[in-house]
């Protein structure tokens, strides 16, 4: 059997609405348009997702204007479907995170 071996870990962080751990990862993204409008935020992982959805008001206060990227269609595992519209973002890993890794 094939065994993975990580160079590097990270504690989950505790939610604060249940109290389990979850993995999480701090990062900083920003519109291409407004880099200085750049905000820290914790995104869930999820090793097998093609793009990550955040919450619209993380789209406004990046300056994104929220209708205008193209219009995609997502259902949940339990059956839940919603709207999102794509836009691109730049991202970058906290200070303290990449000298660890480097």
């Amino acid at each position: 059997m094939p065994t993975v071996s990580y160079a590097y870990e990270f504690a989950y962080t505790y939610s604060s609405q249940t109290g389990d751990p979850f993995p999480v990862l701090a990062l900083q993204i920003a519109s291409p348009d407004h880099p200085e409008q750049a905000l820290d935020i914790d995104v869930y992982l999820d090793s097998g997702a093609q793009r990550s959805l955040f919450d619209g008001r993380i789209g406004t206060a990046l300056g994104l204007e929220l209708f205008s990227g193209p219009e995609l269609r997502y259902v949940s595992v339990a059956g839940v479907g919603l709207a999102a519209r794509l836009h691109r973002v730049q991202r970058a890993l906290p200070v303290t995170l990449l000298d660890i890794c480097h």
